[in-house]
């Protein structure tokens, strides 16, 4: 039922500024958020967030306080991408309490780098498969 009502209240809100600011102005504001939005989120997933941690945010219900504050900053980014004025000031409060709490977009130390393990093996000792007729 709630989530009925913020839907209904967005659509009049949606409304009442297409009326007193223009559909010109309207779109302007929807799709800049949206844009917004995407930037962010493209900035942060490159360096906080890996692809199962996405699958796993959408799977778990959100309770109110049991976030972590990378969790805030996502839901923030997704909220601005959806259209709406309500949803935009919600991503706006979610992106502002992840940085009022002291968040921080970790920054690799050099671009375009991996940083993974791996080893590496000598073939060249000679085997038996590798043997030459």
């Amino acid at each position: 039922m709630v989530n009925f009502i913020l839907v209904v209240l967005d659509v009049i809100f949606l409304l009442t500024f297409g009326q007193t600011f223009g559909g010109g102005f309207l779109l302007l504001e929807l799709l800049g958020t949206a844009v917004i939005g995407v930037l962010i989120l493209q900035y942060v997933a490159g360096r906080k967030f890996q692809p199962a941690y996405f699958i796993g945010l959408f799977m778990k219900p959100v309770r109110q306080g049991s976030r972590k504050p990378i969790e805030s900053l996502f839901l923030g980014c997704m909220f601005l991408i959806l259209p709406g004025i309500i949803t935009d000031l919600l991503g706006v409060f979610l992106i502002g309490s992840y940085f009022l709490r002291g968040g921080n977009v970790p920054r690799s130390r050099k671009p375009d780098t991996i940083d993974v393990e791996f080893e590496v093996s000598d073939d060249s000792q000679g085997s038996a498969d590798d043997s030459q007729p």
